[in-house]
């Protein structure tokens, strides 16, 4: 997941299957802006739903929450999972940010960069 916005510190990320059980509630020890999500519970073609906010009453160990119940969160997006890496944005399902190192002005990140050619005399 992607924010478009930087999160704060201790913001909880939280994300449910479609029948409503929790596959993992997070709350990362920094700011972020992208969070991964790795779990057993994680099946393809199934539906979830993540939210940020809110609380937990579970107990906590290293931002993990395990147990409880978790409230009063913003539900940011509902997704299908179509891969076995699903990338998420806001607005739902999209594909990786490229993350190709390239000059300044943007040519090199998205495509191919152009090579000087070779002059022969």
């Amino acid at each position: 997941m992607n924010y478009s916005q930087t999160q704060k510190a201790g913001t909880i990320v939280h994300l449910k299957d479609s029948k409503g059980n929790t596959v993992a509630t997070f709350a990362p020890k920094k700011d972020y802006q992208t969070v991964v999500i790795s779990a057993p519970e994680l099946e393809k073609d199934a539906s979830y739903t993540l939210y940020t906010g809110g609380t937990s009453t579970g107990s906590e160990a290293d931002g993990l929450y395990a147990d409880g119940e978790y409230q009063g969160g913003t539900k940011i997006v509902e997704f299908a999972m179509t891969n076995s890496v699903t990338w998420l944005s806001e607005t739902g399902v999209t594909t990786a940010r490229s993350t190709k190192p390239g000059p300044p002005n943007g040519t090199g990140f998205e495509g191919e960069q152009k090579r000087p050619e070779k002059r022969t005399q």
